[in-house]
């Protein structure tokens, strides 16, 4: 019973990334994010801009991105 309790306990962060288990991405969701300007947003991973079946993944950019990774649109825009 402990080795199952362990088990679940070390394995619970890795159920949190969703569908990716790069710590660096930036992944939306379905959510809208903006950028002000003078704004600095550097990933070292991808950046996944996805929607939901009732939100659309928008970025608004009035700043500056830094992306180390690949970019991944799955939003429609």
């Amino acid at each position: 019973m402990k080795k199952i309790i362990l088990f679940a306990f070390l394995a619970a962060p890795l159920l949190n990334f969703g569908q990716t288990l790069d710590p660096y991405a930036l992944y939306n969701k379905g959510a809208d994010i903006h950028i002000q300007e003078g704004a600095l947003v550097h990933i070292q991973g991808t950046l996944t801009n996805a929607s939901t079946s009732t939100d659309l993944g928008v970025i608004e950019n009035e700043g500056v991105i830094e992306l180390k990774g690949d970019i991944d649109n799955t939003s429609g825009f």
